[in-house]
């Protein structure tokens, strides 16, 4: 959080845009955290063709995010 005003909060988001708020969507609506935790799951959506093989797809999805520092075997 940057700034809370008196009819704005303002926030910087991680690739550094300026977000600024209404309060009265702060105080009247749902806010999710997504930095809470330390730990988060993702989804990402891979498309292939019809007429690719969708097993040797899986394997090399598989394969890349099993070499990624960043992609946890558990939880």
């Amino acid at each position: 959080m940057t700034d809370i005003q008196i009819f704005n909060t303002v926030l910087q988001s991680f690739d550094n845009r300026v977000i600024i708020l209404p309060n009265a969507l702060v105080t009247g609506d749902t806010i999710i955290n997504l930095t809470a935790n330390k730990i988060r799951r993702t989804e990402a959506f891979v498309g292939i063709g019809y007429a690719d093989d969708i097993d040797r797809a899986r394997e090399i999805v598989l394969g890349i995010l099993h070499d990624s520092p960043d992609i946890l075997g558990e939880p």
